[in-house]
C-alpha cells in the first residue's frame, strides 16, 4: 500500500515549475499535425508534456500487442460520477485497440476507479453501458432521497456485482497491476490501494473509492483506513503514477482542458463540517484547500506545469461539459461516450469499424 499526501504539489520530488520554453509541454491541440485531426477535435483534446511520444507508444503496443519496449507505462483516470461516462468512452476506445492489458500500471479514483477495473477485466466493450441504462433511472441518483441522494449501496452491491457486474478474477488475473485512490478519513491523506494484492476484496475498495461525502456520506472500513471517495480533494492520481516512475503517462479526464474547480462556498463548508467532518479539523481543511489543489494537479496534467520527474504525459480530456455530476439524461450520457469513444479512436489512428458495431448491435 503506497500513500501520498493528498494533492501535495509542491512537495519534493513532485515540484511544479512552469512549462518549457521547447514547445513540448501544454496544449496540441492548435499544431494538429499527425496525432489528433479535426474530426478527432470535435469530440477530445490533447495535451501535456511531450504528449505525442506517448501515443507513440501507446500506437506502438497495440499493434504489437506486446508491452516490451523498455518502457513503463501508466493509465491514469479521472471519475466525477456521472461525469465518469467521458473516461469510460476513452476506454472503450484503448479495449477496441487492444489495450486492456498492455500497461504497466493502471491507477483511477472514484468512478474512474470502476472504469479500470471493467477495462482490465476484458469485457470493459459490454459494461460501459452502465451509465445511461442503469445509472440513470432514479435508482442511483435521487435528489429527493435526502438520507442517501447518491446510492453507492446500489452502485457496488446492485450494478458492479448483478447488473454490470465486474469480472473480479480477470482483474486479479490481470497483468497490469491496479492501483486505487482512496481517501483516509483519519489522516486525511490520500492511500493507494493495489487492488490485486488480495488484502481486500476489490470491490470493498471500489466502493471506498466512490463513497461520496454528504451524498453518501458514509465510511467504508478498509482495514485500518475509514475510506471514503478521494475525487473531491484528489481527483486523478497522476501524481502517484509519478511516483512510482513510470516514463509515459496517459490520463483519461472526465472535464474539458479549460476546466478549473469551484472553490466551495462558506455555507458548502459548513455542512461538510457539521455533517461529514464533524469535529475532524484536517479533514475540513481537505476540503477548503480542495479547489486550488486540484487546479494545481490539472496544470500539471495538461502541461501549463511540470514535476522533476522526466515523465512524458499525455493527457485526453473531452471538448463537452454537457455532463455534470448527477445528469440523469440518457441520451446524453449515451451520446457523450460515443463521441469521447470516437474521439479517442480517431486520436490514435485506429478505425471505428467495431465501435459502430457495438451500436449496432445495442451493445453500447
Amino acid at each position: 500500500m503506497f500513500s501520498s499526501n493528498v494533492c501535495a504539489l509542491d512537495s519534493e520530488p513532485l515540484m511544479l515549475r512552469p512549462n518549457g520554453e521547447d514547445g513540448t509541454c501544454g496544449s496540441n491541440n492548435m499544431n494538429l499535425g499527425r496525432n489528433i485531426g479535426t474530426l478527432a477535435a470535435q469530440y477530445v483534446t490533447l495535451s501535456g508534456c511531450q504528449p505525442n511520444e506517448v501515443l507513440d507508444v501507446v500506437r506502438q503496443r497495440a499493434r504489437s500487442g506486446s508491452r516490451a519496449d523498455g518502457h513503463r507505462v501508466a493509465l491514469v483516470v479521472e471519475g466525477g460520477s456521472m461525469r465518469g461516462v467521458y473516461t469510460a468512452g476513452s476506454l472503450v476506445a484503448l479495449h477496441i485497440m487492444g489495450l486492456w492489458n498492455l500497461f504497466d500500471n493502471a491507477y483511477g479514483a472514484s468512478a474512474g476507479a470502476a472504469n479500470i477495473a471493467q477495462f482490465l477485466s476484458g469485457m470493459g466493450d459490454v459494461k460501459a453501458d452502465s451509465y445511461y441504462r442503469v445509472l440513470a433511472d432514479g435508482r442511483f441518483y435521487n435528489p429527493h432521497r435526502v438520507s442517501k441522494i447518491v446510492d453507492i449501496d446500489f452502485f457496488a452491491d446492485e450494478v458492479l456485482t448483478k447488473l454490470r457486474p465486474v469480472e473480479v478474477d480477470r482483474v486479479m488475473a490481470s497483468p497490469t497491476p491496479f492501483w486505487v485512490s482512496v481517501a483516509d478519513f483519519v489522516t486525511a491523506r490520500t492511500v493507494l490501494f493495489h487492488a490485486q494484492a488480495g488484502d481486500l476484496p476489490l470491490l470493498q475498495i471500489l466502493k471506498a473509492a466512490t463513497a461520496m461525502p454528504i451524498f453518501y456520506n458514509k465510511l467504508i472500513e478498509l482495514g485500518g483506513v475509514r475510506g471514503f471517495d478521494a475525487g473531491f480533494t484528489n481527483p486523478f492520481p497522476l501524481l502517484e503514477a509519478l511516483a512510482h516512475e513510470n516514463t509515459h503517462v496517459l490520463v483519461l479526464l472526465a472535464a474539458p482542458e479549460e476546466y478549473t474547480s469551484p472553490a466551495l462556498t462558506a455555507r458548502e463548508l459548513a455542512l461538510i463540517a457539521s455533517r461529514f467532518a464533524r469535529g475532524n479539523s484536517q479533514v475540513g481543511r481537505m476540503f477548503e484547500e480542495a479547489a486550488s489543489s486540484c487546479d494545481r494537479l490539472r496544470d500539471l496534467a495538461h502541461g501549463r506545469t511540470r514535476s522533476a520527474f522526466d515523465s512524458k504525459i499525455a493527457t485526453i480530456a473531452p471538448v463537452s461539459a454537457s455532463v455534470e455530476m448527477t445528469t440523469q439524461d440518457p441520451e446524453l450520457l449515451r451520446s457523450a461516450l460515443l463521441e469521447t469513444a470516437r474521439g479517442t479512436l480517431r486520436l490514435l489512428g485506429h478505425p471505428e469499424d467495431r465501435l459502430d458495431e457495438l451500436m449496432h448491435a445495442g451493445k453500447l
